[in-house]
């Protein structure tokens, strides 16, 4: 009764949809035992009838109920009429509001909780529902997609004194005129990139790959020449440096697509770089050459620029306009293609589809073969790694589903094409293709160390493999063709240790914006998944985010919503329960944490996790010895990437009051758990920020992995380089997926 007079009370001077309201009242707070449902129109017309419950009558189009919230309820389908619904509910049963509600796109509001007379009641239920009721705008979800706001930039910079001008072939003759209004330019060819031995020489980079002809197939073969020319200037150069990818064109050509995620975060990794991408739409060369200037001088930092009608704008993210709702609809008999499909998300995603459309036929790809269908109850009974994999591939065929497992080179066309002949000779047409392959490289988080090999194997099965896709299925009758991009590729802070696969995954979004051939690509900018997929991102940077980590339930709901959004590149997401949440910010080049918010790094593994058995006790003089071994050790590696003088650093002096930077220490913590076989605490160097420190941390945490590997005698002190990329690469290595 008071409830209803505090909601009554509420509702006379608020102004809100009449749908947003039934479904915060519906979901939003955690039901209790006695229960009551009004079916209205508007407004007034529920105002009127809680004013009327709250007088002691019985409103029309109203239910009443007590449940006893201790038994399980029941559930069952239900047909679609709010009155079925609202009796169901106030009589205990289990009822699904979305259904009732068709998809139809809801928000939640701010509503008044319950009363409890200033009594602090100790249920859950009551704990967590004005959790619920004070979650931001997009606790149970929603889209974001790139917007473009005017961002006029004052130039307050000269101009480089030494530049680098790429010319991408077809760009030659632009590549020339560009170059002679800059001072110093030189203009490099990709054959001269293989062979520049003194890229460090430059105070700029001009990348002219966007303004190759987009007609024109997007050639790949020397992007890691290209990788590896650009890791050099950054890696060697001792003066800042601007790097710009420079785009031409209705639609950027996908050369430099594939280039353009790594110039939209290497500002966020390099505090000494200023990079982005500059689309500069039918811009005549003149125009070009003037906003190129421009940008040299331009004070901001954007990681996406783009002038539209001579004027210059950046990229945000925002919830983009509510439209017409476009449900996705399988076509019957028609087979699923799913890369990456047998484990991870994309195993998730078959699954969600043959339960959801109905998908009776999957062709399922992924790195390794599985042995033939006839041998997977044995592994499934010994309950190995292989029968824990087959499991939920058995169920599906045990549904009764067509299922192909094939592991296939997904930048081999060949293979690609025989294998898809071969699924359409047993199953029939292929009506969709879900890319979800993807890998990461989390041993190489800087950029300037990532080998090439290492490169390769990230950006494979994103940007080849897609290649490898379009070709083969672009005359296949496809009703979606969906890629699995990530956040990484859309919010530079993000990807900050994962350059290659920001890289990779902001090619999808380019290759889903351009739909070559009329292809229904969609993209999906994926954050971090709780429950499946690579792990939980625990980082201070997500977490200044604002994101929440997915569940199952919540990437399967968002996926279909973005499906049905009509955007053709979308980020999902959930917003982290107490942030700040100004999505507009996600495309700074930092982002900053909440000053009421602590990092997550991740709990400390328990002691007997890390040493399950009794260990012999270290001598204390090899433990001593070893600190002072691994102090001298990290002090050389520091003085190394600085080009300090090793007498001018000290162990007691916080490494970042020497301006390293903190993706080069991430590498060295890298570097130093595989020296010593363990995992490293992420938190353990800002609870331990000398060397001094750190060191003895090691010693308390680790102390006979560390006295094994720096051992008594300083001779027995590892030897360490950092890796040099190579100069030069032909090509990606194969990749299956």
């Amino acid at each position: 009764m008071a409830q209803a007079r505090r909601l009554a009370a509420h509702l006379r001077s608020a102004a809100c949809a009449s749908r947003d309201l039934a479904w915060t009242l519906q979901t939003g707070r955690e039901a209790m035992a006695h229960r009551l449902a009004i079916r209205f129109t508007d407004l007034p017309e529920l105002v009127r009838r809680l004013d009327e419950f709250v007088a002691g009558g019985t409103p029309a189009d109203s239910w009443t109920g007590v449940v006893d919230p201790r038994k399980a309820p029941a559930a069952g389908p239900l047909p679609a009429d709010p009155a079925a619904y609202a009796e169901a509910w106030t009589s205990g049963r289990q009822v699904d509001w979305q259904a009732l509600h068709q998809g139809a796109r809801c928000r939640r509001l701010s509503l008044p909780g319950y009363p409890f007379d200033g009594e602090r009641v100790w249920l859950a239920a009551a704990d967590a529902e004005p959790a619920a009721l004070a979650a931001p705008a997009g606790a149970d979800g929603l889209l974001l997609t790139t917007q473009w706001e005017p961002a006029e930039s004052t130039p307050n910079t000269p101009l480089p004194g030494r530049t680098a001008v790429l010319a991408a072939p077809g760009t030659e003759g632009l590549a020339t005129r560009l170059a002679a209004t800059l001072p110093g330019a030189e203009v490099l060819t990709p054959d001269q990139l293989a062979t520049d031995t003194r890229s460090d020489r430059f105070d700029a980079v001009i990348d002219l790959a966007g303004c190759a002809d987009p007609d024109e197939p997007a050639d790949h073969s020397r992007l890691t020449t290209w990788v590896s020319w650009l890791q050099r200037a950054m890696d060697r150069s001792q003066r800042d440096l601007t790097a710009l990818l420079v785009s031409r064109g209705t639609v950027a050509g996908l050369g430099g697509a594939a280039r353009a995620g790594l110039y939209r975060m290497l500002q966020s990794e390099y505090r000494h770089v200023r990079s982005r991408q500059v689309e500069m739409g039918d811009a005549t060369d003149e125009q070009l050459c003037r906003w190129v200037a421009d940008e040299l001088r331009a004070g901001d930092s954007p990681a996406r620029i783009a002038y539209r009608d001579g004027v210059r704008h950046q990229a945000r993210l925002a919830e983009p306009a509510t439209g017409p709702r476009h449900e996705p609809r399988f076509p019957e008999g028609h087979a699923l293609w799913v890369t990456g499909g047998t484990r991870g998300v994309g195993l998730l995603t078959a699954r969600h589809s043959v339960a959801r459309h109905g998908v009776r036929k999957l062709v399922l790809t992924g790195r390794e073969a599985l042995p033939p269908r006839a041998e997977w109850s044995a592994h499934i009974a010994a309950d190995t790694a292989l029968g824990r994999k087959l499991r939920p591939l058995a169920e599906l065929a045990d549904q009764g589903v067509e299922l192909r497992v094939l592991s296939v080179a997904l930048d081999d066309k060949a293979a690609t094409a025989a294998a898809l002949a071969e699924a359409k000779s047993q199953l029939g047409p292929i009506g969709g293709v879900i890319h979800g392959a993807g890998f990461s490289d989390a041993e190489n988080p800087a950029f300037v160390r990532k080998p090439r090999s290492g490169i390769e194997r990230v950006i494979g099965p994103k940007i080849f493999g897609l290649d490898t896709l379009v070709e083969c299925f672009r005359h296949e009758p496809l009703a979606l063709f969906v890629l699995y991009s990530s956040v990484s590729a859309v919010v530079p802070a993000l990807a900050v240790g994962q350059s290659d696969y920001a890289m990779a995954n902001a090619y999808l979004d380019a290759v889903a914006e351009a739909r070559p051939y009329g292809l229904p690509l969609v993209s999906v900018q994926w954050p971090s998944w709780k429950d499946t997929g690579m792990g939980q991102a625990r980082s201070a940077a997500y977490q200044a985010s604002g994101l929440a980590a997915l569940t199952d339930e919540q990437g399967l709901d968002l996926l279909e919503r973005a499906l049905a959004s009509g955007a053709r590149v979308v980020l999902p997401a959930v917003v982290l329960p107490g942030a700040d949440w100004h999505p507009e910010r996600l495309t700074d080049r930092r982002l900053s944490p909440d000053p009421g918010r602590r990092p997550d790094p991740g709990r400390r593994p328990a002691p007997d996790a890390i040493a399950p058995a009794p260990q012999a006790a270290t001598p204390p003089d090899a433990l001593r010895k070893a600190v002072d071994a691994v102090a001298s050790w990290l002090l050389d590696q520091i003085a190394t990437e600085l080009r300090f003088d090793r007498a001018r650093l000290a162990g007691d002096v916080p490494l970042q009051d020497y301006g390293i930077e903190s993706i080069m220490i991430s590498q060295l913590m890298q570097t130093l758990g595989k020296q010593l076989d363990v995992s490293i605490d992420p938190s353990a160097l800002y609870e331990n920020p000398s060397v001094d420190e750190f060191a003895a941390y090691l010693a308390e945490e680790h102390p006979q992995e560390l006295a094994a590997a720096f051992g008594e005698d300083p001779a027995d002190t590892p030897a360490f380089t950092w890796a040099e990329p190579a100069p030069a690469a032909v090509g990606a290595a194969p990749v299956t997926a």
